[in-house]
């Protein structure tokens, strides 16, 4: 609309689109605490990588990103929904809500576990998918009951406390949780960090 807004107390400080607005932001308040002779070493963010690529060329020194494990948890649990809307496993145990809200459950544990230990936190990681499988070469006896127990081990949250089977389900878990722990991954997951207080802000 061409009309003329009537006069107000303005208090716009960005001109150019929405998108950009928060890594501009963020280039700025990095850019503006080196005038108080201090520096940002880290920050927490989803994985858009837009802010992050913006810091790495508009700010003169090196920072550390985390990355937010509450959005990291809602893209793993998206990412599982889409696999099981997207794609059929015949010969498979359906993957149904109940699975991944288990697998979900395990990722959470495994990073609250081994917070601020990347190595230790990745080889967590690696044993979710076979572990619910019923391969347990690596699990550790400190949370794998069926190492503790293996004729009476049951799964307390998987249907009727079975193991999940189907060599195409697997691989389609493998190829998404292997994106959660690789090497930089772990590094940015490990803090547990998160950045709900500065959404709550904004």
């Amino acid at each position: 609309m061409n009309s003329t807004p009537r006069k107000h107390d303005c208090r716009i400080n960005h001109s150019g689109s929405s998108k950009a607005m928060e890594p501009t932001s963020a280039v700025q308040l990095f850019n503006n605490i080196t005038k108080h002779n201090a520096k940002y070493s880290t920050y927490t963010e989803d994985d858009d990588s837009t802010t992050e690529s913006f810091i790495h060329a508009q700010v003169p020194y090196g920072v550390e990103k985390f990355s937010d494990i509450i959005h990291i948890k809602r893209s793993l649990t998206s990412r599982l929904h889409n696999l099981a809307k997207m794609k059929r496993f015949p010969d498979c145990l359906s993957l149904s809500t109940k699975v991944i809200d288990y697998l979900v459950k395990c990722f959470s544990v495994s990073d609250n576990q081994n917070k601020g230990e990347p190595k230790s936190m990745q080889a967590s990681l690696k044993c979710i998918v076979p572990h619910a499988f019923g391969i347990h070469t690596d699990c550790s006896e400190s949370w794998c009951r069926w190492k503790q127990e293996p004729a009476m081990y049951k799964h307390a949250y998987l249907p009727y406390g079975k193991d999940l089977h189907g060599e195409e389900l697997k691989l389609a878990q493998n190829g998404i949780f292997s994106q959660y722990y690789s090497d930089n991954m772990v590094e940015k997951l490990a803090p547990i960090a998160n950045s709900r207080r500065n959404e709550s802000f904004n």
